[in-house]
């Protein structure tokens, strides 16, 4: 079950959809479809955008959050109403496309899904350092430490190809 998932921004019809206000409401939707590795719900809020730095994502991202802030469809001049979908824009200028984009749940960036420590090597004592006159010996125990991208079940992304 844990890999019958995906995290391609979608509408149901259209993969790898354009940023603007139907690839915003298509990443939220993407993002409640992913379940966790039994099955489960994980119930994701989008609240964090990736996009490169002055890009054309960039500065809709920007049109689009001061629209939505004031309760105004982005798309209609009629001043229909909005989703209500707040987030944060984190601008990052070594994105290789600007059309990329993803986004992500930062209140799932938590022990079970951020920070993590995975032991490399179990806690070991080694026989060929015990030191025979001083009764010394050395032990052995190795760790491995991650952050954020061991688990991406809370993001989602797109190049834009509007495939």
């Amino acid at each position: 079950m844990g890999t019958a998932w995906n995290n391609e921004i979608t509408d149901g019809a259209t993969v790898n959809m354009n940023f603007d206000y139907a690839g915003l409401k298509a990443a939220r939707r993407t993002a409640q479809l992913i379940l966790g590795g039994i099955g489960e719900i994980l119930d994701n809020s989008l609240d964090l955008l990736l996009c490169k730095k002055e890009s054309t994502v960039h500065h809709k991202a920007q049109e689009l959050l001061k629209a939505i802030e004031r309760g105004e469809n982005p798309t209609t001049a009629n001043r229909d109403g909005s989703i209500s979908f707040p987030f944060t824009i984190h601008a990052n200028p070594y994105f290789a496309n600007d059309a990329y984009w993803g986004m992500l749940d930062t209140s799932k960036k938590n022990l079970k899904m951020g920070y993590q420590v995975k032991e490399g090597m179990s806690l070991t004592l080694d026989p060929q350092y015990i030191d025979y006159d001083t009764k010394e010996f050395k032990y052995s125990y190795g760790e491995d430490y991650e952050f954020g991208f061991n688990d991406v079940r809370n993001t989602v992304y797109s190049d834009g190809t509007n495939a």
